[in-house]
């Protein structure tokens, strides 16, 4: 019961981290609007600039590159539009500010999963901390006999 609550936690943690990457790194890969989203992520917070960096490392490497880079536009194509329009600087909550643009279709759990990756991490820790462990209070037999004679131990 324990090994499965714990391996069902690591998954949602894995799932959760793979979601983070794929939804900031395929915004990281934006082919004009990247770098500076990179650079915005930096001013965001230590989250958002370790997903956008770690999904910009790892999305190619892993082959999905492609397939986060065209979620990306897809779900921000209003917001890049809004950026493509006014053609400025990116302020300080560029991707808090992306994110309120009409039209943009965020879901809500990804509001909920930028927290809750670092969460689970902790849970599984906690759980592998606090596991049940074998008790091994009786010696056997072998040994208590050779103690007893004055063999070598």
């Amino acid at each position: 019961m324990f090994r499965t609550l714990l391996l069902l936690v690591i998954l949602a943690a894995l799932a959760s981290l793979m979601a983070n990457l794929l939804e900031y790194g395929g915004l990281a890969l934006h082919p004009r609007h990247g770098s500076r989203l990179v650079k915005a992520a930096a001013r965001e917070g230590m989250l958002v600039q370790f997903y956008t960096t770690a999904g910009r490392a790892t999305l190619p490497l892993i082959g999905l590159d492609d397939r986060a880079r065209e979620a990306a536009k897809r779900r921000y194509a209003a917001a890049f539009d809004k950026l493509d329009a006014s053609n400025a600087a990116l302020d300080e909550r560029a991707l808090g500010n992306m994110v309120n643009v009409p039209g943009v279709a965020r879901p809500g759990w990804l509001a909920t999963n930028l927290w809750m990756t670092p969460l689970l991490f902790v849970a599984v820790l906690l759980l592998w901390i606090f596991r049940p462990r074998e008790v091994h209070n009786i010696p056997n037999q072998r040994s208590r006999g050779r103690r007893r004679q004055g063999g070598p131990r």
